[in-house]
């Protein structure tokens, strides 16, 4: 479903709290919302300029704010930064629709055999929710893990899957492993994001380097994975967190989680210093890209005008990782065939990539490098849906 924006109205509701509009740059929100809807504009380029200006529009308001602690300036602040939230959604879902249709699906890897399970267990239970006709925006669905399955096969295999290897298992497996629910180090469920969510986890390319929600996007600590869709739509997430609970356990987030189970240009875990691409690897379990896939990612990143010149690359390979530049990977005839080992890969930590030094984690910060220009403006992240579900069934 596509974002909207707040109507003009329950705008003017929101921040004529005194009967009294205020300054002038409130009027401009004002009439941005108004011909956004009167006269929008027909082209996507139009759009997204309107957008920009609105988005400039409460980023004045706010600074002319700042600082201000009356009971008025503090509830306008929430009414102007909640639009600027929509603004930046909406922005997001111009880009991706821009990408699909300009680009048109591209060649990917879909879910490798026991992990595709998990998209048939997604898609059994949202067609119950769309027979039942209640698959609003406020239902997300958390399916039986993939890595769960593998961790609990692997501990304490079931007798229910009567000798099946994990690449062999079908839905009822699944259904077993969760019945019997065996000590096993992963959530037993999956979050898989709705479109709406996957957007606020969206990075777009802008001047070189890559943002989300107005701001430089700077990886957090721990592991932050990304997929890249089949349109070139690049999304990202810190797997250590949690998704949304299924009864009282945590669903939790793997790459399919991304694009909730469809096939993917490319997976793997990706390092981001404001906006810099610092590293980006091809470690997915789930989806097991090859240096092919990796290379396809990269290429559609350059076209997007990324800058890349201090990024690494690392190919997991059966034989190893390999870092190299990302200018030298895909330099011509240097890309080879490789077969991803099974289990889920994780880049070698042991081997720092050359030409930087690394900080006090490694491979997650950098102390060389280009360094980076002013940031946009800081903006709050867009809010998940409320709530998990598991097969059809409400948590």
């Amino acid at each position: 479903m596509k974002p909207t924006l707040i109507s003009l109205e329950a705008f003017k509701s929101k921040t004529a709290l005194s009967g009294f509009r205020g300054r002038n740059k409130l009027l401009k929100i004002d009439f941005l919302l108004e011909t956004w809807v009167t006269n929008p504009p027909p082209t996507a380029d139009g759009r997204m300029q309107h957008l920009g200006t609105l988005l400039v529009a409460c980023d004045e308001w706010m600074k002319i704010k700042e600082g201000k602690e009356s009971k008025n300036s503090a509830l306008r602040s929430v009414a102007v930064q909640d639009l600027r939230k929509q603004v930046l959604l909406l922005m997001n879902y111009e880009q991706f629709q821009r990408k699909k249709q300009l680009s048109g699906p591209r060649m990917g890897v879909p879910l490798q055999p026991g992990y595709s399970v998990e998209r048939v267990l997604f898609n059994q239970a949202r067609n119950q929710f769309r027979d039942a006709r209640t698959y609003g925006l406020d239902v997300t669905i958390s399916p039986v893990g993939g890595s769960f399955a593998h961790d609990a096969h692997t501990r304490q295999p079931s007798p229910l899957v009567q000798g099946r290897q994990f690449d062999q298992f079908t839905p009822e497996d699944f259904t077993a492993y969760e019945k019997l629910a065996p000590i096993s180090s992963q959530s037993m469920y999956v979050h898989y994001m709705r479109k709406h969510e996957r957007l606020g986890t969206m990075l777009t390319v802008s001047n070189g380097r890559l943002s989300r929600n107005g701001a430089w996007y700077s990886t957090p600590r721990g592991i932050t994975i990304y997929a890249m869709d089949l349109y070139g739509n690049l999304f990202v997430q810190n797997s250590t967190e949690n998704g949304r609970l299924v009864g009282n356990v945590s669903s939790q987030f793997n790459h399919s989680s991304l694009n909730a189970g469809n096939s993917v240009i490319c997976a793997g875990e990706i390092v981001v210093k404001d906006g810099i691409l610092r590293e980006i690897s091809n470690a997915s379990g789930h989806y097991r890209p090859t240096r092919e896939n990796l290379v396809e990612c990269l290429r559609v990143l350059a076209d997007d005008d990324l800058n890349m010149d201090e990024a690494i690359a690392i190919v997991h390979t059966a034989t190893g990782d390999e870092h190299d530049s990302v200018a030298a990977l895909c330099a011509p005839g240097q890309v080879t065939a490789s077969t991803p080992p099974p289990g889920r890969p994780r880049a070698n930590r042991h081997a720092p990539p050359p030409r930087f030094e690394p900080a006090a984690e490694p491979s997650r910060g950098w102390t060389r490098g280009t360094k980076p220009q002013t940031p946009p403006p800081q903006s709050e992240p867009v809010a998940e849906p409320s709530r998990g579900w598991n097969n059809g069934k409400p948590s």
